[in-house]
């Protein structure tokens, strides 16, 4: 987190930020500091984190930091994560809503959890992906059949293919 801290504390008056990490240790309650100490004038963040979780527990931990009045209340900045169980890298991505990056990878089987609980559908939107990168196990997991991507133009399939793919397309043109 120093060199994300080294850099956003000399852009005191950024209004909107759009950033992507991998590997970068800092969980909700870290971004939370960093904006108030930093960012004082921030209304706009798109975030996404690549990380390792080892646990559950972690995981859990991870996800409740993004669960705060701070994320929720002050700001509506709403998170989703998915990451699959059987991945033995135990990688995790956490992004801000709606999702606001061009590629995506997925892999399936796959946990999903959001802070979002209305049912508008939003949740599941993944509007701006141009490149999804696909990925499935043996085990024959579903998806929700409400995540769609409808502006995709790129598929990276690594098989075999489960038929939960075809839902994925839906709208794909």
């Amino acid at each position: 987190s120093d060199p994300i801290c080294n850099l956003l504390q000399h852009v005191p008056n950024l209004i909107h930020l759009k950033i992507e990490t991998v590997y970068v240790d800092m969980n909700g309650h870290d971004w939370e500091r960093l904006i108030h100490h930093h960012l004082p004038t921030l209304t706009s963040l798109q975030l996404k984190m690549r990380l390792q979780l080892r646990s559950e527990h972690d995981r859990k931990q991870f996800f409740d930091s993004f669960r705060t009045s701070f994320w929720i209340d002050e700001h509506h900045w709403f998170v989703q994560y998915h990451y699959n169980p059987e991945d033995v890298s135990r990688m995790v991505c956490l992004y801000t809503l709606p999702y606001s990056f061009s590629e995506l990878d997925l892999s399936f089987p796959a946990v999903i959890q959001s802070t979002i609980h209305d049912a508008n559908g939003e949740k599941f939107s993944f509007g701006r992906v141009k490149h999804l990168r696909y990925c499935s196990s043996l085990i024959d997991d579903t998806i929700s059949p409400h995540v769609r991507f409808p502006n995709l133009n790129s598929l990276s399939v690594r098989l075999p293919v489960q038929k939960h793919l075809l839902s994925l397309a839906d709208g794909v043109r």
